[in-house]
């Protein structure tokens, strides 16, 4: 699973107003698997929350698989999480 995920918390930083120019194929595509996207970036951050919180600890060899080169490690004031 190849995922990024974007954190914003100042909405500021989405501007309503300008028009973004999509291509009609992608955004199809895109509207197609919504309910698949929103289910996977759901279970990627609950997973990662959990376990660093302690609530459901994943294997060391699958955290660190799923979540080695994630930059989720810096956001944990955004999650919510205590810890650093």
């Amino acid at each position: 699973m190849n995922t990024k995920t974007v954190i914003i918390t100042d909405t500021e930083y989405i501007d309503s107003s300008t028009s973004a120019i999509v291509d009609q194929d992608e955004y199809r595509e895109m509207m197609v698997n919504m309910p698949r996207i929103v289910s996977e970036v759901n279970y990627y951050l609950d997973t990662y929350i959990n376990h660093i919180e302690g609530r459901k600890v994943i294997h060391p060899r699958d955290f660190k698989r799923l979540y080695r080169y994630s930059t989720l490690k810096y956001f944990h004031k955004e999650l919510g999480l205590s810890c650093s």
